[in-house]
């Protein structure tokens, strides 16, 4: 499901360089060391949704970052 949520902050098209991909990346990274866990699916999308909201760029409840 991590790629899927992946796959979805690539398709953003006004993020160019893809910096969402990075900054989730970044953040499941830092939870695994704080926390030593795995985050799960749903607030890797959480995270990446609050990258978008954050940033300007339109998510709809329909899509797979709006759920």
């Amino acid at each position: 499901m991590y790629r899927k949520t992946l796959r979805a902050l690539e398709a953003i098209d006004s993020d160019d360089d893809d910096e969402g991909i990075a900054v989730v990346a970044d953040w499941i990274v830092e939870r695994l060391e704080t926390d030593g866990k795995r985050p799960g699916s749903r607030e890797v999308r959480r995270r990446a949704r609050k990258f978008c909201n954050r940033n300007g760029y339109d998510v709809s409840d329909n899509d797979w970052l709006g759920s």
